[in-house]
């Protein structure tokens, strides 16, 4: 069996045997025109299917960060717009004045990261954080008005109006809360709200919705999804409007390489690639509108190598090649992938390290390591952990595994990790 050892900073990974990984085919249906998100993850594949846009307005940060993911502030572009009041701030709350408006710089999403939503668009420099400035002990303080316009399904319009006030955004003795102002433009009515960080939604985000003033669950847990499957706006070639693609979660990176999925080596020059960071990273151009015929065509001999930071100074790692796209109809995706394997950020080993025989095997392996064994993991194909045992010794009986490729990882007492290729038969 070919095994290559491959130096990283500050990971390392040992490649895998020449044979190819165990390519899976799956798919998305975002629905006809695109109406749903699909929450997706590659280790359990869809985890929510949700209607995109039409049971919210605002979107709260619920993220746990010590960066800008904590203060932000998203808008539905498709059910509201928002522009800033360019002179009155929050001490003219109740003499706000819409006159204007309609030449007042309206806000809007970036496509780049989920700390830039359309109120967090400005120059920050603390203690100034676009529409907020930052007090002292995780308090932060809204010194703006907006003008919110509402799409109204009946007209067909956003000629419903709000005046909004950020009140606050709060982290105190670990409770993190918003708190925000909603008002008539005519100033005859407003109302406070107070939304806590992770009581009712487990997500990045708490969705508000304005019309019925009500939070919305409808986001899966963080940690239960790597892309979603979403309608967005985007900015390019000087204008914005809406596009259909992936959007990563957090902790998710990228890179294109040219080839096919099924190349046994692709997993060769992991350790070389730069990984882009970015939420659009896969975004909305892996596939293309011809003019001509009418159709999407998808990108061509390009795979997409996905890093999922796991916290700890480990990373998965997947491949991913798109196969269809049937347009607005169904909006349904088609694509493979396949589990690459892990990055440990143990020191560089020698490929003696680990050493287990006979491979293949029918179920008795024998382990021969530079020190003993303290944790021993199998996991699948798809990143399952199937099988561990603490101080295995040097032989296991692995007969009860189904036949397949499987990766075995080790901890050893001197605290180096060490992952291989098995193939049970």
């Amino acid at each position: 069996m070919k095994r290559i050892l491959l130096a990283l900073v500050p990971f390392i990974f040992i490649a895998f045997s020449t044979e190819a990984f165990n390519v899976k085919r799956d798919s998305v249906v975002m629905g006809p025109e695109y109406q749903n998100d699909v929450y997706y993850s590659f280790n359990s594949s869809i985890t929510r299917t949700v209607v995109n846009n039409l049971n919210y307005h605002l979107a709260f940060s619920n993220m746990v960060s010590q960066d800008d993911r904590f203060y932000t502030l998203w808008l539905n572009p498709e059910r509201a717009k928002a522009f800033v009041n360019p002179s009155q701030k929050t001490i003219s709350w109740n003499q706000f004045d819409a006159t204007g408006s309609e030449n007042w710089d309206e806000l809007r999403n970036a496509d780049t990261s989920w700390g830039k939503g359309a109120f967090s668009q400005g120059k920050e420099a603390h203690p100034r954080y676009t529409w907020a400035e930052y007090k002292a002990n995780g308090d932060m303080r809204g010194d703006s008005l907006y003008l919110l316009k509402i799409y109204n399904p009946v007209t067909t319009d956003f000629d419903i109006e709000f005046k909004l006030m950020l009140t606050q955004r709060l982290s105190n003795n670990g409770a993190r809360t918003w708190t925000f102002k909603l008002g008539k433009t005519n100033n005859s009515w407003d109302t406070t709200i107070t939304l806590t960080d992770l009581v009712n939604s487990e997500g990045n985000f708490m969705y508000y919705d304005v019309i019925n003033r009500k939070e919305v669950v409808r986001e899966p847990k963080t940690s239960d999804w790597d892309y979603v499957f979403t309608r967005y706006m985007t900015f390019t070639q000087n204008l914005h409007y809406n596009v259909t693609g992936l959007l990563s979660n957090y902790n998710i990176a990228s890179t294109s390489i040219a080839g096919d999925i099924n190349d046994p080596n692709i997993d060769n020059y992991l350790s070389q690639w730069q990984y882009n960071t970015l939420i659009n990273n896969i975004g909305f151009e892996w596939k293309l509108f011809n003019m001509n015929t009418f159709k999407y065509e998808l990108e061509q001999n390009k795979v997409r190598i996905i890093k999922k930071d796991l916290g700890n100074g480990l990373a998965d790692f997947y491949a991913m090649q798109f196969v269809r796209f049937d347009g607005r109809t169904t909006g349904k995706i088609v694509f493979d992938y396949a589990y690459l394997g892990k990055f440990s950020s143990a020191q560089q080993l020698e490929s003696e390290t680990l050493k287990f025989y006979p491979n293949p095997t029918s179920g008795n392996l024998n382990l021969q390591t530079s020190s003993d064994i303290q944790h021993l993991v199998v996991y699948n194909m798809h990143g399952q952990n199937i099988y561990e045992k603490f101080n295995p010794g040097s032989s296991l009986d692995l007969s009860f595994l189904t036949n397949g490729n499987y990766i075995i990882q080790v901890e050893l007492k001197n605290g180096q990790m060490v992952r291989s290729k098995m193939i049970k038969i």
